[in-house]
């Protein structure tokens, strides 16, 4: 789907995210410590930043917007859940234990990719004038 160029840069970073999270669906025991150590390298790299743009830049646009409101609930409390898994995830030593923390999280974020590629940026990108989404832009950059 072609995207407004001031969402392109997340829809980037949603590719590499679905990448990883079919990486990490299909992790078995052998794969659980390079899975792992991809997303650490992933989450620090990219995904941090990714989320605070969101949440920074992409929530109060929702909000602004009546049907946005429930999108930009489901957007922060799956952000939420993605930094716990993470956390648990990267700070837990058993390969055993990582191959279903991996398998959920991986689940986790296919999911969130897909609703926000799906529906929210949709939503955005009917909602907003040109020149709100340039300086979604702008800001995002």
């Amino acid at each position: 789907m072609k995207r407004h160029p001031a969402l392109a840069p997340l829809s980037r970073d949603h590719h590499h995210t679905l990448v990883v999270s079919r990486m990490l669906r299909e992790a078995g025991v052998q794969q659980a410590p390079a899975a792992t150590e991809r997303w650490r390298s992933l989450w620090q790299e990219r995904e941090r930043e990714h989320f605070r743009k969101e949440e920074e830049v992409l929530a109060p646009a929702l909000a602004a917007h009546p049907s946005g409101a429930p999108l930009r609930e489901r957007m922060l409390a799956e952000h939420r859940q993605i930094r716990a898994r993470s956390d648990a995830l990267l700070s837990s030593p058993d390969p055993a234990r990582q191959t279903a923390a991996l398998a959920a999280l991986g689940e986790l974020l296919r999911r969130h990719v897909r609703f926000e590629e799906n529906e929210l940026f949709p939503l955005l990108e009917a909602s907003l004038d040109a020149e709100q989404l340039e300086e979604i832009g702008r800001r995002l950059a």
